[in-house]
């Protein structure tokens, strides 16, 4: 009996939650509502390391899911695709300052970008139990007074690329892969709902992180965008993946919506590059 595990689902449709539309960014009030959740959960790593050291080191002893993902047969052709389809169509649009710089950021393979910025050691004090797959198919909402704009409660799902890690990991992919106009206008502001108040995890130091680690929430936008404005009937069912199969291979969808693509990844990408190269993080000088 020791040995027995248990997992209990909850239909979480029944209890009045429900789904974003995967092909709409966030408004700032969802956005705000699920930044609120990430700072709870990374919250508890703090608090768990200061308190129970022992029990997080038991907590965080289990397999690295995120850098699994990228080691994945096939992933880093599929994501180095991704961000040349991407550049491909900044050039298109003409927005060629942007695909230059793009283009300067991934001077190799993204995905083996993102396997450096996995280096963060697991007992760094600010390293975190993190979601890991923050696109918008990953979040339901409960609404009060059938209000759409401003859920009151969230719920979390799908664990599966959870690891330790900065909090910018998860910040950085969930803002940049729901960001909109408005989203981008009120960057400070969201930043801040994932900093710790309590100074466990101070905004300067979200900060610091942000330029260190903020680059995989781009890799990962690029990567799952791909998926999330695709057509219903083109989206790869998992279930039919086998095991040796390509995962790459698996995962190449074909962009249909050039312009929505576009329209949706530009606020992220420009957000970043001008964060990037103009070496300070928060300023507000529009591209």
């Amino acid at each position: 009996m020791d040995d027995m595990e248990v997992l209990i689902l909850n239909n979480l449709k029944k209890i009045g939650y429900e789904l974003y539309d995967r092909v709409k960014p966030l408004n700032l009030s969802h956005q705000k509502a699920v930044l609120k959740e990430y700072g709870k959960l990374h919250a508890v790593s703090f608090a768990l390391r200061d308190q129970h050291p022992d029990q997080f080191r038991t907590l965080i002893n289990s397999k690295d899911f995120m850098r699994g993902f990228f080691a994945l047969k096939g992933i880093q052709k599929s994501v180095q695709k991704a961000v040349n389809e991407a550049m491909d169509i900044f050039r298109e649009k003409g927005d060629f300052t942007l695909a230059e710089k793009l283009e300067r950021i991934f001077y190799k393979n993204p995905g083996e970008l993102a396997l450096d910025l996995f280096r963060m050691d697991k007992d760094n004090p600010e390293a975190v139990i993190l979601h890991g797959d923050c696109w918008n198919n990953n979040f339901m909402y409960k609404y009060e007074n059938h209000d759409r704009l401003s859920p009151s409660k969230v719920m979390i799902l799908d664990w599966q690329l959870s690891a330790i890690r900065s909090p910018v990991f998860d910040l950085s992919y969930f803002i940049y892969a729901t960001a909109s106009s408005e989203g981008v206008e009120q960057f400070d502001e969201l930043m801040e709902l994932g900093s710790d108040p309590e100074k466990l995890f101070p905004f300067s130091a979200l900060r610091t992180h942000w330029r260190k680690y903020a680059l995989y929430g781009l890799i990962f936008t690029i990567f799952i965008l791909k998926f999330g404005l695709c057509e219903k009937e083109d989206a790869p069912e998992l279930a039919d993946l086998a095991e040796d199969d390509d995962m790459g291979d698996f995962l190449n969808v074909t962009l249909k919506n050039k312009d929505l693509y576009y329209e949706r990844l530009r606020p992220a990408i420009s957000t970043r590059l001008r964060r990037h190269f103009e070496g300070e993080i928060w300023q507000k000088k529009s591209l």
